[in-house]
């Protein structure tokens, strides 16, 4: 019964944290929805428990309770190692200045910055300050519940804070990473001749793993820069990004 008891601990846990993210995020994503599946899936094993406890438990549940335990288990492991992998590149080296930097773009409530996207642009701001021969790309389309494209919104942003309107170029198709980056390098194509003019890329720092590995594809080897994201998102973004990172693994190419 402790397994059980167990199961629905994790159930309520799992609840509180898909309400608080609905609370705090204006838009439902994988990150958001992910917790009430968890909360179901973790409701239900436990009533099914609760109901065989009650009777004489069928040798067809024994055998398929105990595959779903070491499948569990499995995903588990391969779930943490990966987590492991994103946190030992949240953590990059200082880069020095660039010729382009390329900042990342994220979610927009109508008009306004969501917080992931503040963070980063608050980022960029510092480095380009305090490298002030860097010019900037800004990527970002039109999502759902946006009436502008990202990179109309971070250019107008950059703008406020007094960044020199000639350092901004914009890429305003992206809709995922994988476009954000290959249209990001046309962008760079058409405004130098350098073959290899030296680059950086700014996002949150739970995605800058798999910005590494598809800058790679395009045959980047960039710095990168972390935007910090606040501590009560984590789990979930953390979560969202291993689903992202093996959707890029097979898809994005």
């Amino acid at each position: 019964m402790k397994f059980t008891y167990a199961l629905l601990f994790f159930s309520l846990i799992a609840l509180l944290d898909y309400l608080l993210m609905v609370r705090l995020c204006s838009t439902s994503n994988l990150g958001t929805l992910l917790p009430a599946v968890g909360s179901m899936g973790c409701f239900s094993w436990a009533m099914l428990r609760l109901m065989f406890h009650e009777k004489a438990t069928p040798i067809w549940w024994k055998r398929g309770e105990r595959m779903l335990v070491v499948t569990v288990l499995i995903a588990a492991l391969i779930f943490l190692s990966v987590e492991g992998v994103i946190l030992v590149h949240a953590f990059p080296r200082r880069a020095p200045e660039v010729n382009y930097l390329v900042v990342l773009g994220a979610g927009l409530r109508g008009e306004a910055l969501s917080l992931t996207l503040y963070r980063r642009l608050t980022a960029a701001t510092d480095y380009l300050q305090e490298h002030p021969k860097s010019k900037v790309i800004v990527s970002g389309g039109k999502g759902p519940g946006e009436s502008t494209t990202e990179a109309a919104a971070m250019k107008n942003f950059l703008l406020q804070q007094h960044i020199d309107e000639e350092r901004i170029l914009v890429e305003d198709r992206a809709t995922s990473t994988w476009e954000n980056l290959r249209f990001s390098h046309a962008v760079i194509g058409k405004d130098t001749n350098d073959p290899q003019p030296t680059l950086a890329v700014l996002s949150s720092e739970f995605h800058l793993f798999r910005v590494r590995c598809l800058a790679h594809r395009l045959g980047w080897k960039p710095y990168l820069i972390a935007a910090r994201t606040p501590w009560y998102l984590l789990p979930n973004t953390c979560t969202r990004e291993f689903f992202a990172i093996a959707k890029s693994f097979w898809l994005d190419r």
